[in-house]
């Protein structure tokens, strides 16, 4: 089979006068550049929605796609994630060789490769390539090997026109919750034992819109899990939204999940008083936009 050639067109401009410093421009090939175009409409396709708490529904199964995916290859693991605000699945090994598969949740029959390498310990470089087996990025992603109940691997997707883009994959490596999903208010509020506790506060904009926020959180030594919601000035509701994360020294670390995956981030620390233990930080968006809210939510210290 011969060798496909790649060629590059350079274009160079000089400038107006002998001080100016040549500019040069490479011009993608033509399967090259509609190969990126493709992956940027994917990647950028989440732009202009409706933030993620607006539209109240309940988690769903994942998708057939994901499940048959991950059938062929024992030694591959499910990781929820985005690429910048757009959210997506992966089923990665990271065993020496990097080999996988990503979909973006919107575009789910779209499938792109991954290959590359684990460098070192929490360290790895990956290479994603098309359904024509075209490279549309490339990205190192390190490992927090703090965190226990999962791993979490963060860095920098770059594509071929240079663009830069947060890349985000998460999974589970302790057992999930035994808990069933509320799928609405009602069933939220009818929760009971398992651990919970109940606590209420607020969510606060940097515009200063303040939401309700009704938390049922079981959170032990090292670990965290539970559900919560927000209730905003017009009456309207969230869906009911997952939390996980580590209950780690300096801080507790969850991560929000809604239908399409990991969709925020709380970064909390505790403060106790005579009557209540308190949790506040703040909570960050990562999918629709990256804004941060400050976050307070309280119980008594007697239940």
């Amino acid at each position: 089979m011969a060798a496909a050639i790649s060629i590059y067109f350079v274009r160079v401009s000089l400038g107006q006068n002998a001080s100016e410093k040549p500019t040069i421009s490479v011009s993608l090939p033509e399967p090259e550049r509609r190969a990126t175009q493709g992956f940027q409409n994917n990647v950028e396709m989440g732009k202009g929605d409706a933030p993620h708490h607006a539209v109240a529904k309940p988690i769903q199964k994942r998708t057939q796609m994901a499940q048959a995916v991950s059938k062929y290859d024992r030694e591959r693991h499910e990781y929820d994630g985005f690429l910048h605000d757009a959210a997506i699945r992966v089923n990665m090994s990271v065993y020496g060789k990097v080999t996988g598969d990503l979909y973006f949740l919107r575009a789910p029959n779209q499938l792109y490769t991954i290959s590359g390498r684990n460098t070192r310990a929490g360290v790895i470089e990956i290479t994603l390539l098309d359904g024509d087996g075209i490279p549309v990025g490339k990205s190192e992603m390190l490992r927090d090997l703090k965190l226990k109940s999962v791993i979490h691997w963060n860095g920098t997707m770059r594509d071929n026109d240079g663009k830069s883009y947060r890349f985000f994959l998460s999974r589970q490596v302790k057992p999930d919750m035994p808990i069933a999903i509320p799928s609405d208010v009602a069933s939220f509020e009818a929760l009971n034992g398992a651990g919970l506790n109940r606590y209420e506060g607020t969510v606060t904009s940097a515009s200063g819109l303040i939401a309700q926020s009704i938390f049922k959180l079981r959170i032990t030594d090292t670990v965290c899990y539970g559900f919560y919601y927000q209730k905003y000035p017009n009456g309207k509701t969230s869906s009911i939204l997952v939390l996980r994360g580590d209950n780690t020294p300096a801080e507790l670390f969850l991560r929000e999940a809604d239908n399409d995956g990991i969709s925020a981030e709380f970064h909390l620390k505790k403060r106790l008083t005579q009557d209540e233990v308190i949790w506040e930080g703040t909570l960050q968006n990562i999918r629709d936009n990256n804004d941060t809210k400050s976050v307070v939510c309280r119980r008594p210290r007697t239940s």
